[in-house]
């Protein structure tokens, strides 16, 4: 089981956004998803319009960067800025690795978002809530449908920040790096057993007596053992290691506009979900 625990404790200087929001959120599947043309008064279940979009776009080969912009564009879920370059992505398609990536892994990542009501049967999905002790439990492959619409574009939520990789497409290649390697590796190196591998994601809310007194205590650590290798990296670690991000914002903030370790590792190690 892949774990991942979120904490946080009182007095951190965080705005409580998520105070007035649902318990749950309504995911793109949901009836609460409605699309409007641009410039059209009448709208249409958001999922019925993905669905025949994605089923004709399979019906056709696709294999470069610009067809996939094009799905990008045409699968998100409100109306955008007129078409942009997405400079991050158009460099990584030209690299050798990743040439094979529209033809081949594209349309398995479509296969998979259709499979969105099917794995998640309420059409939404649990809110880690702040100041709230809550675990959510998914297998990998719900959370890789779930980063697959996030991809595309097609998950919107009322939160205050998008839910989107859209500056990551034009302007984070090394993130988006990342991106892309966890699909390819998810849709042609994990088996059924894999991906129903268990992923649970906890959020901790810790009041002021459970945080340890670090300074007047009187433990000390045992012999640690260290080693320093002259080669290779993190991500190639054989043993398996635990993280803790030592940062007073969970997280370590927005994945967008900063360097912090801690997003750096994530994004490195983005496989590990």
């Amino acid at each position: 089981m892949s774990h991942f625990v979120m904490q946080e404790r009182d007095g951190m200087d965080q705005p409580e956004y998520d105070k007035a929001l649902p318990p749950t959120i309504p995911l793109p599947c949901h009836d609460s998803f409605l699309y409007a043309e641009k410039g059209s008064p009448n709208t249409c279940p958001f999922w019925l319009r993905f669905v025949s979009h994605v089923q004709s776009i399979l019906s056709r080969p696709i294999s470069t960067y610009e067809d996939l912009k094009s799905i990008l564009f045409d699968l998100r879920c409100w109306d955008s800025a007129p078409q942009c370059e997405f400079y991050a992505l158009k460099q990584l398609l030209n690299n050798e690795s990743n040439q094979m990536f529209v033809s081949e892994v594209v349309p398995s990542l479509l296969r998979i978002a259709l499979e969105l009501p099917e794995l998640f049967p309420s059409h939404t999905i649990m809110r880690l809530r702040q100041k709230h002790n809550d675990t959510l439990k998914l297998t990998k492959k719900q959370v890789l449908c779930l980063a697959i619409h996030i991809f595309l574009g097609s998950f919107e939520t009322t939160d205050p920040h998008p839910v989107d990789f859209f500056y990551w497409l034009k302007q984070m290649p090394a993130f988006l790096q990342s991106l892309l390697t966890y699909f390819h590796r998810a849709t042609h190196a994990w088996d059924d057993a894999h991906l129903n591998l268990p992923v649970c994601i906890q959020r901790r809310h810790l009041t002021p007596e459970m945080i340890p007194h670090w300074e007047s205590s009187t433990l000390t650590f045992d012999t640690l053992d260290v080693q320093a290798q002259a080669s290779g990296g993190i991500a190639l670690t054989p043993e398996e290691i635990s993280m803790d991000f030592a940062n007073q914002f969970i997280g370590g903030g927005g994945l967008c506009g900063g360097r912090v370790s801690a997003r750096s590792m994530c994004a490195l190690s983005s496989h590990c979900i």
